[in-house]
């Protein structure tokens, strides 16, 4: 997750199949969230891309702490 969380904010290419590792490997978890993530890549939408992670990382209890 890290890894695609790494090439959105560079607006890499390469995060389509990052992306499509990760939805196998979670094979059915967040389905909610993953959907929006899956169409702003197709949309080349890094920033909604992004935002969609966040939501996908939070409802798997893999949101990073955020720290003051």
């Amino acid at each position: 997750m890290a890894e695609l969380e790494d090439l959105l904010a560079r607006r890499s290419l390469r995060a389509r199949r990052v992306f499509e590792a990760l939805e196998a490997a979670l094979q059915g978890q967040g389905a909610a969230e993953i959907a929006p993530l899956r169409a702003a890549l197709g949309a080349l939408d890094y920033a909604a891309a992004a935002t969609a992670l966040t939501a996908l990382a939070e409802t798997l209890g893999l949101a990073k702490e955020k720290t003051a």
